[in-house]
């Protein structure tokens, strides 16, 4: 019998200045339909909290793109100063849905002072058509 290391995954918050995280492109679990993009939320957590002698912020922002080719499109900002530590769930639903998005890429930029991580983020989104695919058979 092999051998098993586990590993425990390590869910405290490290200092940190600049985080970017940009993901894959994906076309969110369905290829031959199209979607509507309704919000964005990102879950975040925080240990210390804000005093004049140790300041604790954080500004994050977030953008999409359609496919690899399109600009960076801003859709959600950020900025806080904790009075105190604990996790923080952001959503912003957006009041003109982006429709007919096919493929898409979310990038998160965050600056930081005082330790933050980021537990998770994502798009809510509707698919609203599918293509159809025939083929002729004999």
């Amino acid at each position: 019998m092999k051998a098993c290391t586990l590993r425990l995954w390590d869910e405290k918050p490290h200092p940190s200045q600049n985080m970017n995280i940009v993901t894959r492109l994906s076309d969110l679990g369905s290829p031959l339909s199209y979607k509507s993009l309704l919000g964005f939320y990102i879950d975040i957590k925080e240990e210390a909290t804000h005093t004049p002698q140790s300041p604790t912020y954080h500004v994050i922002k977030a953008y999409y793109r359609e496919n690899n080719s399109n600009q960076w499109v801003q859709i959600f900002t950020k900025a806080s100063r904790l009075k105190n530590p604990g996790v923080r769930k952001y959503k912003k639903n957006f009041l003109n849905p982006i429709k007919n998005v096919h493929n898409v890429q979310i990038k998160v930029n965050v600056v930081a002072l005082g330790k933050l991580s980021i537990n998770d983020f994502g798009l809510v989104y509707r698919e609203h058509r599918k293509l159809q695919v025939t083929t002729d058979e004999d």
